[in-house]
């Protein structure tokens, strides 16, 4: 579908605060794809603030566009802010006082190399167009330009970090009623995870992913640095984190927000078998429900969880909201595996509802038995970690679900192995994750 995007430049001095792109819209698009669709032909590189909104309403950068509700001919707005302070400091990076000094004509190829656009872009973004930018570089105190070189002043320049990569530790703190749990949700090697990402990354989405990654379902959760929760709207630059800092994934785990989200789980369904429910929960959140009561100290069966809460009613094996629909007896899971392709029911099931972001799935190999699941909303850095801390939550997700099909789901390498009973001289299903 199209979409056409208004570009709405918050510098109230711009020369053209506004203008319009049409853009073509994949099912799979995200926010954050879209504005890098359209940072190839608009400079966005110097912006402080990058936001997309729909009727007022910000979209966040991990939300499909078209589960945002977007339709073909629907007009968006990018609202930027381009920052003077963010370029200077771009040019400051390539231009280490321990360097020797280089024409601006090199130092424009430099910046072109780094960011993607042309010093003309950059300057017009900022209302500076029409100013060469030698004269802009003598306008600014942290350079010296002479005989027709350029280099950093002696006097360090104010530090405004620019986007880039860094290296942070990430670890998790988990409370069940105001006092510390036991990590539950970890192994060991867990729980200090060293990750690289983007400092421009946005904290809202970032905490979504890590959550994903470290297998922590619990909906009430922040991300700390230093003791201080990082607001969502902000960039990780912008709430303080460094190179080698570290985080602190901080949840809270109850009962109530478990069954809260089992309930939400069974508004889209008359009825389901408590295995199914699991299965559900596992590929929603990313940790076993067998994880998720652990933490809580309770016993690991679901069954008896359900049994003890007035929200839900459990008859003739299957488990419904006490205040959903008369109870109609899904199909047993055995007779789902036979009915359907195995490929095919676990592909459709993935593509159903998974706690991962997938952008499309792509068939591999001769077999029928392979297939490459391509995940959107990864920050640019390190996106081979993130995909191997993904593996095992898909895992047991998937095995959480086999139910009555008595299979079983192992990780060989960079591949999810799925075997079933019924198919036992026919070879696994093997799914491998990559960044879309």
């Amino acid at each position: 579908m199209k979409v056409q995007v208004l570009l709405k430049n918050l510098n109230k001095a711009a020369a053209v605060p506004t203008s319009t792109v049409n853009i073509l819209v994949k099912a799979a698009d995200t926010a954050l794809s879209l504005k890098e669709n359209i940072a190839s032909n608009v400079c966005l590189c110097t912006s402080k603030t990058k936001e997309l909104t729909s009727n007022g309403k910000e979209i966040p950068d991990s939300q499909r566009l078209m589960a945002f509700g977007i339709n073909d001919g629907d007009v968006l707005e990018l609202a930027f802010q381009p920052s003077e302070e963010v370029f200077v400091q771009q040019l400051s990076d390539l231009l280490s006082p321990s360097k020797q000094a280089i024409s601006p004509e090199e130092l424009g190829l430099l910046f072109a190399h780094r960011h993607g656009a042309s010093l003309k872009e950059a300057l017009a973004s900022l209302e500076i167009g029409k100013k060469s930018f030698q004269a802009f570089l003598e306008s600014q105190k942290c350079f010296v330009v002479e005989g027709g070189l350029v280099k950093c002043a002696q006097k360090e320049v104010p530090k405004v970090v620019a986007p880039g990569p860094i290296q942070v530790h990430v670890s998790v703190k988990l409370t069940v009623d105001g006092a510390e749990a036991k990590k539950g949700l970890l192994s060991d090697d867990e729980e200090d995870s060293p990750l690289q990402l983007d400092s421009s990354c946005i904290v809202g989405p970032t905490k979504d992913l890590l959550a994903a990654s470290l297998q922590v379902p619990w909906p009430e959760r922040e991300l700390l640095l230093g003791g201080k929760a990082l607001e969502d709207t902000q960039s990780l630059s912008e709430a303080g984190a460094k190179d080698g800092c570290s985080l602190v994934l901080s949840a809270k785990a109850s009962e109530g927000a478990l069954a809260a989200q089992l309930a939400k789980l069974l508004e889209e369904h008359k009825a389901l078998s408590v295995s199914e429910l699991g299965l559900l929960y596992t590929e929603k959140h990313g940790a076993t429900i067998a994880q998720a009561l652990r933490t809580l100290g309770l016993h690991s069966s679901l069954r008896r969880f359900l049994e003890r809460d007035s929200r839900f009613l459990l008859e003739g094996g299957c488990v419904r909201s006490a205040d959903g629909p008369i109870l109609e007896t899904p199909l047993s899971r055995r007779t789902k595996y036979a009915q359907v392709d195995t490929m095919d029911y676990i592909l459709s099931r993935l593509q159903k509802g998974s706690f991962l972001n997938i952008a499309r799935i792509e068939p591999s190999g001769r077999s029928g038995k392979e297939a490459t699941i391509f995940v959107a909303g990864l920050p640019p850095i390190d996106r081979s970690a993130l995909l191997a801390g993904l593996r095992a939550p898909l895992a047991a997700a998937l095995e959480s679900g086999l139910g009555d099909a008595e299979g079983s789901v192992s990780i060989s390498g960079d591949e999810v192995l799925i075997s079933l009973s019924k198919a036992t001289q026919e070879m696994p299903v093997r799914l491998r994750l990559a960044a879309a």
